[in-house]
């Protein structure tokens, strides 16, 4: 009896996994609506970074602030300290177990959403993420975000980015810190880094 059940449990997560179509340009309906939405200008602020990276790319809906660790505080505090802006060291407000959602409407083409689902049960219960986000979205490589934080005067912004590839010498992440001049979010800093080197 017990064969037979997680024999359909695999079936079913197997099924699921290649039946589901992705959700591509900002078309598709929001992968998780039981968790609040990011605000209009989080949402603006990870739409203007997407814009940036010139190429199509495929993005996690679940944005979590737990992506930030214990030395971006103090990584920050050395930042704004040597750049002689003292004012700004305790501007920014961790809330490590926020989740949210990025409202996957009226947004720019070239995004391909990515239910965290999917990710979970291809590495948890099937134990084999690549083969099984290849044959659900059709690539091999996506982003996953923290909440953007801002500064109290929104002069700055932090950003936990990370990026999962099947090439795992790809892979990297961190947390980077921008600065709006002129405008625009330009990054001034990597406080923190794993992986790859930044692109």
């Amino acid at each position: 009896m017990k064969k037979l059940l997680f024999g359909l449990l695999i079936a079913a997560t197997i099924s699921g996994c290649n039946n589901t179509t992705s959700k591509k340009h900002g078309n598709g309906e929001n992968t998780t609506p039981s968790l609040p939405a990011l605000s209009d200008k989080e949402k603006s602020f990870i739409m203007d970074f997407t814009r940036q990276q010139g190429k199509a790319v495929y993005i996690v809906t679940t944005t979590r602030n737990r992506y930030f660790t214990r030395k971006d505080g103090s990584q920050i505090h050395g930042y704004f300290t040597k750049a002689e802006h003292p004012e700004y060291i305790n501007e920014f407000t961790f809330e490590r177990g926020d989740e949210r959602r990025i409202d996957t409407n009226g947004v720019h083409a070239g995004i391909t959403w990515v239910d965290d689902n999917d990710i979970h049960t291809c590495r948890t219960v099937l134990r084999d993420l690549w083969p099984c986000f290849k044959n659900k979205y059709g690539g091999a490589e996506f982003y996953y975000f923290s909440i953007p934080l801002f500064s109290k005067d929104d002069k700055y912004a932090l950003m936990s980015i990370n990026f999962s590839s099947a090439d795992k010498t790809k892979s990297r992440g961190g947390t980077s810190l921008f600065k709006k001049e002129k405008g625009k979010w330009e990054e001034v800093a990597i406080l923190t880094n794993w992986g790859a080197e930044p692109e």
